[in-house]
């Protein structure tokens, strides 16, 4: 996950979550709306994949792919879809490099469009996020801790929630952007190769296989070195 643990390095720092987090920086704010409205533009190219493998009869299997709101359920839909249409191993495997590539930059953005943002005065050049999940239940616990008249006065706080605190830098967000825009233009190209038959020899497949995000997936499933004994 991009971004850096608030703890252990801002330990003492102020914070808060609450509707300045984004007004704070206008910058991060306006990276942020990009993050989350881009992802639209690959769920197109996606959409437009599933078309390329149905062939002549895409109306149906658009439907039903449009009906599947989780990635997750997108990406085992597709990659089903693969087995049966493509017959070529090493383009079937390309597909899987991408769709784990997409995964990886869905997960990225989709953390982002899921969660709370806050500031501090501290950290100007930050913005702070949390899991809007873990805030809600940090907060349902302090409600309960508050109303306990049994739990004495110093033990009312705890600090458990800081240790979900990340923190994003200006470059952090530029990054994932910069990512999204990838992940459209790798499966965009694997959108040609499909729909024009592109054989694992030509150019197309090569410089798709040399992309960044690819090789990434690939690197991450090479088995590590051996050392020199």
């Amino acid at each position: 996950m991009t971004g850096t643990h608030f703890l252990p390095d801002h330990r003492g720092k102020h914070f808060c979550f609450d509707k300045r987090g984004l007004e704070a920086n206008v910058e991060a704010a306006a990276l942020i709306g990009r993050i989350i409205t881009d992802w639209a533009r690959v769920e197109h190219e996606l959409a437009m994949l599933v078309a390329a493998l149905l062939g002549d009869a895409p109306r149906g299997g658009l439907a039903l792919f449009g009906a599947l709101w989780s990635a997750r359920q997108q990406r085992d839909a597709l990659t089903a879809l693969a087995s049966a249409q493509v017959g070529d191993g090493d383009t079937r495997a390309l597909i899987s490099d991408v769709l784990q590539a997409v995964a990886h930059v869905a997960q990225e953005r989709h953390d982002i469009a899921h969660g709370v943002f806050g500031w501090s005065f501290d950290l100007p050049e930050l913005t702070l996020w949390v899991k809007a999940d873990d805030l809600a239940q940090y907060h349902a616990e302090a409600w309960h801790r508050f109303a306990d008249p049994t739990i004495p006065q110093e033990q009312k706080h705890h600090d458990d929630h800081k240790a979900l605190i990340r923190c994003y830098a200006i470059d952090d967000l530029k990054n994932i952007r910069s990512e999204i825009a990838e992940a459209k233009q790798i499966v965009f190209g694997l959108y040609g190769i499909i729909r024009q038959g592109r054989s694992p020899t030509s150019p197309e497949f090569e410089t798709l296989s040399s992309a960044p995000l690819v090789q990434r997936v690939r690197s991450r499933r090479a088995p590590p070195k051996k050392s020199s004994p």
